[in-house]
């Protein structure tokens, strides 16, 4: 195939560019974690945890006593502990949430985002590609993952999801 023929990077990258930001609308309205720089674009980097932060409580207690409270209300505990740098907590609650129920999609997909954000890319793909198995282009799973094979040196891989979504 020409170069003519197929598309160049400058496609490519609108083609993630525009998949990354169909799926920040659900994070807008959080506040920005110190320890998760945003760039210019409005894309979020991973970081270390602050130097400030809080000691962690128990995971165990945490996810205890959070269990209880429905999806979404244990996804947006986590989702806060998370971005308050707590992301020890939120991963033990999440996963606690997952053994209880296995098919909570909006639990697995965050658990895949504090996993990249802990730089645990392995994990964080297996989370969201499972999620996106089950429910093929995901609205928060699909940008996520995206966002996993870029960070983890992958950019072709982010290239092909992005252009499958696209299909």
């Amino acid at each position: 195939m020409s170069r003519a023929q197929r598309p160049g990077p400058t496609v490519a990258a609108l083609l993630v560019a525009a998949t990354l930001l169909a799926g920040r609308a659900a994070w807008a309205a959080e506040p920005a974690s110190p320890d998760v720089a945003a760039d210019a674009a409005g894309s979020v980097s991973p970081g270390a945890a602050p130097a400030d932060a809080a000691p962690a409580a128990s995971p165990g207690a945490v996810a205890a006593a959070e269990l209880a409270v429905p999806s979404a209300g244990v996804v947006e505990s986590a989702r806060s502990l998370a971005v308050s740098g707590k992301r020890a907590e939120a991963i033990a609650l999440l996963r606690a949430r997952l053994e209880q129920r296995p098919t909570d999609s909006d639990a697995r997909t965050l658990l895949g985002i504090v996993l990249s954000w802990e730089s645990d890319y392995p994990a964080a793909r297996r989370e969201l590609e499972q999620v996106l198995a089950e429910h093929p282009g995901h609205g928060d799973a699909l940008p996520a993952l995206i966002r996993v094979e870029l960070w983890s040196g992958d950019p072709l891989r982010a290239e092909e999801l992005g252009r499958n979504a696209l299909l």
